[in-house]
């Protein structure tokens, strides 16, 4: 690992921890305001970051095992959020997904990090 893969860790490290900033003022009944029609509360955010990382993580241990695999598309997923729990509960839940993910990368060499896979739709 380079000092540029070591960059990105660090900011990858960082983002639940601006979630938490980010949200500090807002409780849960506001963070289920929908700022116009069809559009995401802050709790289907969070949502949606967290079922991402997840799928980032099956992603990128898929590259790892495969040569320039082919990935699979996903898209937003409105039907798995789960808005019922606290904005503090969500931001957690991705926090932990996210540690999984950094956790991996960290093991990962410099060459390990220039391995490639394709997008379906690409």
């Amino acid at each position: 690992m380079n000092d540029k893969d070591r960059l990105r860790l660090e900011a990858l490290t960082g983002t639940p921890r601006d979630l938490i900033r980010l949200t500090k003022k807002v409780d849960d009944a506001g963070a289920l305001v929908r700022p116009a029609l069809r559009e995401w509360c802050i709790k289907d955010v969070i949502a949606h970051l967290w079922d991402c990382e997840v799928q980032y993580l099956s992603r990128l241990q898929t590259m790892m095992r495969e040569d320039n695999p082919t990935l699979q598309p996903f898209g937003p997923n409105e039907a798995q959020h789960d808005l019922s729990q606290s904005t503090g509960a969500l931001i957690d839940a991705f926090a932990q997904a996210r540690t999984a993910t950094i956790d991996y990368l960290s093991t990962l060499t410099h060459q390990q990090w220039l391995r490639t896979g394709r997008h379906f739709e690409l």
